[in-house]
């Protein structure tokens, strides 16, 4: 991918606002540089690679309890409960839970 204001032979000037290429160099977007992030904001990108803390839900653990309870009752009631996405998420609790579990 060229960078802006790059020049091609044939081609012209990339403009990277646009996404396309410009005949004059006068036709490029001026480039406006933002300010510098601030130390908070440095702390937060730092964070990003760090690994988190599993945290127990109780509304997760809730619903496990229902989904494993030997009442037809209680099955029935997470059935009604549970649907798509929350099952999803309970897939990736229990995932994370097993992962802290075994020390990882």
């Amino acid at each position: 991918m060229a960078k802006h204001g790059e020049y091609q032979v044939g081609r012209g000037w990339f403009d990277s606002s646009r996404k396309g290429w410009v005949d004059k160099p006068d036709k490029l977007t001026p480039v406006v540089l933002g300010a510098p992030p601030r130390e908070d904001q440095r702390e937060q990108v730092r964070a990003w690679g760090k690994p988190r803390a599993f945290k127990e839900r109780e509304d997760m653990e809730s619903l496990i309890r229902l989904r494993d309870s030997d009442r037809v009752e209680d099955r029935q009631t997470f059935d009604k409960i549970a649907k798509g996405g929350m099952r999803i998420q309970m897939h990736d609790y229990e995932a994370a839970k097993a992962a802290e579990a075994n020390g990882g």
